[in-house]
């Protein structure tokens, strides 16, 4: 049995695995700090050796120079990570939303510390990405950015050059799109706190002596977790069709 396992065999595998285990490191759910780092590398490990004998056509021959085989080590941890990276740009957008919520119903200082951020988050922001997370695993959505690095060796073959010009124009455009889907979110707690506060400035200026803030910081509390209550369905599926439909164009 040993005897049949040849150096190529073991570059294959090793090639696959580079790729498939920058990009665990880096997936919605299993890259947060709580996950062990054994079961983020039994996963991976796992992965590989299921896909290696499929993607067996597409992986080069071993170089015979040092010099080569780091290059092509160094181009495939560089794709995972880019793959991981796209799907962490994407779920910022709940932090992004889970921020401007925040803001707008007074509780932009109650922060925790949010593992998937790997830093201070506020507590809505935290809830929204814990909710995501469960979306995503729940419709199977890491199925499809499993699928998406398996099928990424038909888009980024070892054998090229990396599209370093693609690459840019891709994460700058889902950078944006990111930002802007956090933003729709929140957009509801967006207008309404535009008509509290507008509101609120007409109470000041009609009775001057009145607290008007103060007064109005229980009112804008209860609107907003009210506000979040009605529209959490309806955010999260948005953001739900935006990550999968993104993450669908690395499926071949």
């Amino acid at each position: 049995m040993f005897a049949d396992i040849t150096v190529e065999i073991i570059f294959a595998y090793f090639i696959v695995f580079c790729r498939i285990g920058s990009a665990i490191m880096l997936m919605p759910g299993l890259s947060e700090s709580y996950i062990s780092t054994r079961a983020r590398l039994v996963t991976a490990l796992t992965i590989t050796i299921v896909v290696t004998p499929l993607l067996e056509k597409l992986i080069p021959p071993m170089p015979k120079s040092t010099i080569g085989f780091m290059l092509i080590v160094m181009a495939e941890v560089i794709i995972g990570i880019l793959i991981g990276s796209i799907a962490k740009i994407l779920l910022s957008a709940i932090h992004v939303a889970g921020q401007t919520i925040s803001f707008q119903i007074g509780l932009s200082a109650a922060n925790i510390f949010d593992p998937s951020q790997g830093g201070q988050s506020s507590t809505v922001g935290m809830f929204l990405n814990t909710v995501a997370i469960l979306l995503i695993f729940t419709t199977d959505l890491h199925h499809i950015f499993l699928t998406g690095v398996v099928d990424s060796y038909h888009l980024f073959n070892p054998a090229n050059a990396l599209p370093i010009g693609g690459f840019t124009d891709l994460v700058t455009k889902t950078v944006s799109s990111s930002f802007l889907i956090g933003i729709k979110i929140a957009a509801p707690q967006l207008v309404i706190g535009l008509l509290l506060f507008l509101g609120a400035g007409v109470m000041g200026r009609l009775m001057p002596q009145m607290q008007v803030f103060f007064v109005l910081m229980p009112l804008q509390i209860m609107i907003g977790f009210f506000i979040i209550m009605v529209t959490l369905s309806a955010g999260m599926m948005m953001f739900i069709n935006f990550y999968g439909e993104t993450l669908a164009n690395f499926i071949n």
